[in-house]
């Protein structure tokens, strides 16, 4: 994903609501190979290739593609909706609030209205398997196929990355020529420091795409709530059950802090410099 926060309603949607082939497809475009999952019924640990034993081939995002697989088969028609997403550049964390009707084929009246917040760790990289690429291959032997195609395709490509470095000079010298005529001209030449952001802009547009940096699925964790949560197994009256149980906690919370008040500022005694705020 280049916009996260614009692109990641498509990527859900695709999971939960698209094409076995869709689904299949945004797991290997989104989700890094190694990519973990946590969700109040089941978790995906996040492991390599070749950590499994007898299992070579198989990653986490294998698994995570089957935990998918499997939602599908039990809710063939789920209803869901992003209302927000927000992402923490700084974090790489991408937040969502969810909105979903699940519910099961083989139970006619069963139905899950639930909200959830589901926080995706991102990363940037350039693809979501070069973190496990390795020179001696899987066992220290032969090269991966992959890897000897990619030293074919890179023998080809020379000649067209020669081509690409002469068009770059020629293009730098007539902007050298321009700012020279403008300075003839008596006119303001072109900052050093924009002439560098343009080159560097011209220079990763022209990457191929396998070398442009995106931002992938490192891990997926599903908050709910408790109400929410037993949407999915308890009986309907369950629900209400613990919304009057969370009212009546509330009720004796209001009564405790009232009747311990003395208490409270007993064991609160401290200042505002002890803790270091100020408002």
């Amino acid at each position: 994903m280049e916009n996260p926060a614009q692109e990641i309603a498509h990527v859900v949607r695709s999971l939960t609501m698209g094409s076995p082939q869709q689904q299949q497809d945004a797991i290997t475009a989104y989700f890094l190979s190694d990519a973990s999952f946590a969700h109040p019924f089941c978790r995906v640990p996040s492991f390599p290739r070749g950590a499994v034993p007898f299992a070579p081939g198989t990653d986490s995002r294998a698994l995570v593609l089957a935990v998918y697989r499997w939602y599908r088969t039990l809710s063939p028609r789920i209803q869901l909706s992003v209302d927000s997403a927000v992402f923490d550049d700084r974090t790489g964390l991408l937040y969502l609030s969810i909105h979903q009707i699940f519910s099961l084929w083989f139970l006619p009246f069963h139905k899950a209205d639930v909200q959830l917040v589901t926080v995706l760790h991102l990363v940037r990289r350039a693809s979501p398997n070069a973190e496990h690429a390795r020179p001696d291959g899987p066992a220290g032997g032969t090269q991966p196929a992959e890897q000897k195609l990619k030293q074919k395709e890179e023998g080809r490509e020379q000649p067209a990355q020669e081509e690409q470095a002469q068009q770059e000079q020629t293009q730098e010298q007539q902007e050298q020529k321009q700012e020279k005529k403008q300075e003839t001209q008596g006119k303001k030449p072109v900052k050093q420091k924009e002439k560098q952001e343009k080159q560097h802009q011209r220079k990763a547009t022209q990457r191929p795409p396998e070398q442009q940096l995106k931002y992938y699925i490192a891990s997926q964790h599903d908050l709910y709530q408790v109400t929410d949560f037993l949407k999915f197994v308890a009986l309907p009256f369950v629900p209400l059950l613990l919304c009057f149980l969370q009212l009546l906690s509330m009720v004796l919370c209001v009564v405790g802090s009232v009747l311990l008040r003395p208490l409270y500022h007993f064991m609160n005694d401290v200042s505002d410099r002890e803790v270091g705020i100020e408002l």
